[in-house]
């Protein structure tokens, strides 16, 4: 759900390894949702997706999230 995943980006603002692992995932949202559920957090590709559209973030913008998760700016 869009909480879960909401939840789960929260975690990764404060848990470097975590961050390191989204950012290993790249642009491969069944990736992010398999580390999610891995870390207790139900969310599927489609949310991330979606989540990624509705803060207007195309693949190759990917890195942006990522940046933001890591200087904790989301």
């Amino acid at each position: 759900s869009k909480k879960q995943l909401e939840s789960f980006f929260a975690k990764a603002q404060s848990d470097n390894n975590l961050k390191d692992q989204i950012d290993d995932c790249g642009t491969n949202n069944s990736c992010i949702a398999a580390i999610g559920k891995k870390y207790g957090h139900t969310f599927s590709p489609a949310n991330v997706s979606h989540w990624k559209r509705d803060h207007q973030l195309a693949h190759k913008e990917h890195y942006l999230l990522v940046i933001s998760i890591k200087t904790k700016k989301i």
